[in-house]
């Protein structure tokens, strides 16, 4: 939103004011989360096969989710005037599940830096954002020398829907689950490091990672499963499963399949 000619930035100017006038702190009393509601969304975690609950205390905006005594910006001061930590822990214990909270604060120092400056050209040229002015250091923080900003990815509704039902399907093969002789097959190479997601390579059907449970071993395919699937782990010459192979099928599907093991793949 700080970021001269930036889509975000563009949209700002639209819809609300210029950075000089309106900011990040302007948009918390925006939220007041009357739909949310924690006792639904933690009985859907739990249906999902949720053994636990880990909830954000406080994003990469420096606003805590809960009735912080070090911080007035929190969402019992400002928002949605509600404990929402607390509320979220009361629901998660009340269902049965262990809780937790999780911070990612430290990119707020970075993140915030870029509200410290000005625009250098339009008509709001010069003049200093609103993070410059001393009364909302408390939140913004210091300007400092790493301007280097970075971008969260918030996936939408629809795509945590298709989470849910993937975990109510697959959660024998996780929950309580081990690992295997080998963690898997894998072709594409993943990019180590953090905030690297949009220059990893998408998973292919020939990405396979194991668990088992039991008598049962399941292999979990990454990326979009074709018709044909080969799993060479699997393959008799391989000497890992050592087991008559009786019965093999997609979790969640009565659909009987075609299969056969061979030295070279299943």
């Amino acid at each position: 939103m700080c970021i001269e000619g930036n889509r975000q930035y563009k949209y700002r100017l639209k819809h609300y004011s210029p950075p000089s006038e309106f900011g990040y702190k302007d948009i918390i009393p925006l939220w007041k989360a009357e739909k949310w509601d924690p006792q639904t969304l933690i009985r859907r975690y739990k249906q999902a096969g949720a053994k636990y609950c880990v909830a954000l205390g406080c994003h990469h905006g420096n606003f805590a989710c809960w009735n912080s005594k070090n911080h007035r910006w929190n969402s019992v001061n400002f928002g949605p005037k509600k404990d929402i930590l607390g509320l979220c822990r009361r629901a998660a214990l009340q269902e049965g599940l262990r809780f937790g909270v999780t911070e990612h604060i430290a990119y707020s120092w970075n993140w915030f830096n870029v509200n410290k400056g000005a625009d250098s050209t339009g008509p709001y040229a010069g003049v200093p954002h609103d993070g410059n002015d001393s009364k909302n250091q408390d939140f913004y923080q210091e300007a400092h020398d790493e301007t280097v900003p970075h971008y969260p990815i918030h996936q939408p509704e629809v795509f945590q829907q298709r989470r849910f039902d993937r975990m109510a399907v697959n959660r024998h093969a996780i929950h309580a689950a081990r690992p295997w002789k080998v963690h898997g097959e894998r072709p594409t190479v993943v990019t180590a490091g953090k905030l690297l997601n949009d220059q990893r390579k998408p998973f292919t059907t020939l990405d396979i990672r194991f668990t088992t449970k039991g008598n049962a071993l399941y292999a979990i395919c990454l990326g979009e499963p074709e018709p044909d699937i080969t799993v060479p782990s699997l393959g008799g010459a391989t000497g890992l499963w050592t087991k008559p192979a009786t019965l093999v099928r997609v979790l969640g599907s009565d659909t009987k399949l075609k299969w056969k093991r061979e030295a070279g793949h299943l």
